[in-house]
């Protein structure tokens, strides 16, 4: 089975590519979904993250505020990177388990979904490497109509990932998502193609 990550800035469109894959029948795994798994009351990401962030991120009914974690950590790099190491043992556990799963089905090729696949040196784990990319005004203004964030607020999710000119040259494979979800599905088909 072929493994190929699909990567890119935050608010690319990376969602609306791999919903174009799975209309087409090709299996995704998101890191992110595994991600917000990992924050779920009984995990031992759970745990660690609430000894050391306090109850002070938790919802009245104990589940991790996200929202409220993200301010935190996305102020603070050292806070941004034990978030990580506490969650990203589990997600790999969890993502190998899925990928054997794909291979086993007899799937031919599989997809992961992983925006910090090149901050994060996954790059020996995949056959290849799509990378989805928009231009910084669009990446700032879809975060503000998506998540609500500030001009700044999202200046440093931004920030807080690998350029995406850097992530271009390390890949042939890349999907500009600057037009319409119509522009989309044909470069990503393109690109499917090429794979």
């Amino acid at each position: 089975m072929k493994w190929i990550g699909i990567t890119g800035g935050i608010a690319c469109g990376k969602s609306a590519v791999t919903n174009h894959l799975r209309s087409k029948g090709l299996p995704v795994v998101d890191a992110d979904e595994l991600a917000h798994l990992a924050l779920r009351p009984g995990e031992s990401s759970y745990t660690q993250i609430v000894n050391f962030f306090g109850s002070s991120i938790l919802n009245t009914d104990k589940t991790i505020n996200r929202k409220s974690l993200g301010s935190i950590v996305f102020a603070d790099k050292a806070k941004l990177d034990f978030l990580e190491q506490a969650i990203h043992p589990w997600v790999q556990q969890q993502t190998l388990k899925k990928r054997q799963e794909l291979a086993a089905s007899g799937a031919d090729k599989a997809f992961y979904d992983v925006p910090l696949l090149f901050e994060k040196n996954l790059q020996a784990q995949f056959d290849a490497i799509v990378v989805v990319a928009c231009d910084e005004v669009l990446q700032i203004q879809r975060l503000q109509s998506r998540n609500g964030f500030t001009v700044d607020e999202a200046k440093k999710r931004i920030a807080a990932q690998m350029s995406i000119t850097d992530k271009i040259t390390k890949t042939p494979y890349v999907i500009f998502n600057n037009g319409s979800l119509k522009d989309l599905a044909i470069h990503t088909d393109a690109v499917l193609a090429q794979l």
